[in-house]
Protein backbone atom coordinates (compact mmCIF):
# COMPACT_ATOMS: atom_id res chain seq x y z
CA UNK A 1 0.00 0.00 0.00
CA UNK A 2 0.95 3.66 -0.41
CA UNK A 3 1.78 6.10 2.47
CA UNK A 4 -0.94 7.97 1.17
CA UNK A 5 -3.51 5.48 1.49
CA UNK A 6 -2.18 4.00 5.15
CA UNK A 7 -2.62 8.00 6.08
CA UNK A 8 -6.33 7.06 5.03
CA UNK A 9 -6.60 4.28 7.41
CA UNK A 10 -5.40 6.18 10.11
CA UNK A 11 -7.91 8.90 9.64
CA UNK A 12 -10.59 6.45 8.93
CA UNK A 13 -9.77 4.89 12.40
CA UNK A 14 -9.45 8.60 13.98
CA UNK A 15 -13.27 9.38 12.73
CA UNK A 16 -11.98 12.12 10.48
CA UNK A 17 -12.09 10.52 6.92
CA UNK A 18 -14.26 8.76 4.77
CA UNK A 19 -14.59 6.87 1.67
CA UNK A 20 -14.64 9.45 -1.31
CA UNK A 21 -13.69 12.47 0.82
CA UNK A 22 -10.05 13.41 0.22
CA UNK A 23 -7.90 14.52 3.16
CA UNK A 24 -6.98 17.71 3.92
CA UNK A 25 -3.72 19.04 3.42
CA UNK A 26 -3.15 19.65 7.06
CA UNK A 27 -4.54 16.19 7.90
CA UNK A 28 -1.91 14.78 5.52
CA UNK A 29 0.71 16.53 7.27
CA UNK A 30 -0.05 15.16 10.88
CA UNK A 31 0.00 11.88 9.47
CA UNK A 32 2.60 12.15 7.73
CA UNK A 33 4.70 13.44 11.04
CA UNK A 34 3.16 10.25 12.73
CA UNK A 35 4.04 7.72 10.09
CA UNK A 36 7.38 9.08 10.50
CA UNK A 37 7.92 9.03 14.40
CA UNK A 38 5.77 5.49 14.17
CA UNK A 39 8.30 3.86 11.64
CA UNK A 40 11.17 5.21 13.41
CA UNK A 41 9.99 3.14 16.42
CA UNK A 42 9.72 0.23 14.45
CA UNK A 43 12.77 0.31 13.40
CA UNK A 44 14.71 0.79 16.85
CA UNK A 45 12.34 -2.45 17.92
CA UNK A 46 15.05 -4.99 16.61
CA UNK A 47 14.14 -4.00 12.94
CA UNK A 48 10.19 -4.63 12.79
CA UNK A 49 10.42 -2.20 10.04
CA UNK A 50 11.57 -4.08 6.87
CA UNK A 51 10.31 -2.00 3.99
CA UNK A 52 11.96 1.24 3.18
CA UNK A 53 10.26 4.42 4.50
CA UNK A 54 9.69 5.96 1.42
CA UNK A 55 8.50 2.84 -0.24
CA UNK A 56 5.43 1.17 0.03
CA UNK A 57 4.04 -0.52 2.99
CA UNK A 58 3.28 -4.22 3.12
CA UNK A 59 -0.35 -4.66 3.04
CA UNK A 60 -0.16 -7.36 5.44
CA UNK A 61 0.99 -4.85 8.04
CA UNK A 62 -0.45 -1.74 6.47
CA UNK A 63 -3.65 -1.97 8.96
CA UNK A 64 -1.20 -2.43 12.05
CA UNK A 65 0.73 0.83 10.62
CA UNK A 66 -2.50 2.46 10.54
CA UNK A 67 -3.41 1.50 13.88
CA UNK A 68 -0.17 2.73 15.88
CA UNK A 69 -0.36 5.82 13.88
CA UNK A 70 -4.03 6.78 14.55
CA UNK A 71 -2.77 5.85 18.17
CA UNK A 72 0.22 8.97 17.88
CA UNK A 73 -2.49 11.47 16.55
CA UNK A 74 -4.95 10.95 19.29
CA UNK A 75 -3.57 13.33 21.24
CA UNK A 76 -3.52 16.11 19.45
CA UNK A 77 -7.02 15.12 17.39
CA UNK A 78 -10.44 15.37 19.38
CA UNK A 79 -11.26 11.73 19.64
CA UNK A 80 -14.15 10.35 21.37
CA UNK A 81 -13.59 8.10 24.03
CA UNK A 82 -15.34 5.05 22.56
CA UNK A 83 -13.28 5.36 19.48
CA UNK A 84 -10.26 5.84 21.55
CA UNK A 85 -10.34 2.36 23.22
CA UNK A 86 -10.88 0.88 20.27
CA UNK A 87 -7.69 2.64 18.54
CA UNK A 88 -5.63 1.53 22.00
CA UNK A 89 -6.84 -1.23 21.83
CA UNK A 90 -5.50 -1.76 17.83
CA UNK A 91 -2.32 -0.36 18.76
CA UNK A 92 -1.86 -2.60 21.52
CA UNK A 93 -1.77 -5.65 19.01
CA UNK A 94 -0.19 -3.63 16.30
CA UNK A 95 3.71 -4.52 17.40
CA UNK A 96 3.32 -8.38 18.14
CA UNK A 97 1.19 -8.62 15.08
CA UNK A 98 3.95 -6.78 13.06
CA UNK A 99 6.81 -8.47 14.73
CA UNK A 100 4.68 -11.96 13.90
CA UNK A 101 4.04 -11.01 10.31
CA UNK A 102 7.81 -10.34 9.68
CA UNK A 103 9.60 -12.60 11.51
CA UNK A 104 10.72 -15.47 9.12
CA UNK A 105 8.89 -18.98 9.56
CA UNK A 106 12.57 -20.56 9.56
CA UNK A 107 15.99 -19.40 9.90
CA UNK A 108 18.48 -21.63 9.40
CA UNK A 109 21.41 -22.42 12.03
CA UNK A 110 24.20 -23.40 9.30
CA UNK A 111 26.44 -21.54 8.01
CA UNK A 112 26.23 -19.99 4.74
CA UNK A 113 28.39 -22.13 2.05
CA UNK A 114 29.79 -19.70 -0.51
CA UNK A 115 30.93 -22.43 -3.34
Amino acid sequence: MTLDEVKFMALELLGISQEGVPMTVNHSTRMGRAYDTVYADLKKSKGLATWVSAGPIPDEVSPHVAALMAFESADALYVPEARYARIVGKATMAKPEIRRLTTPDYESMDEPVDF
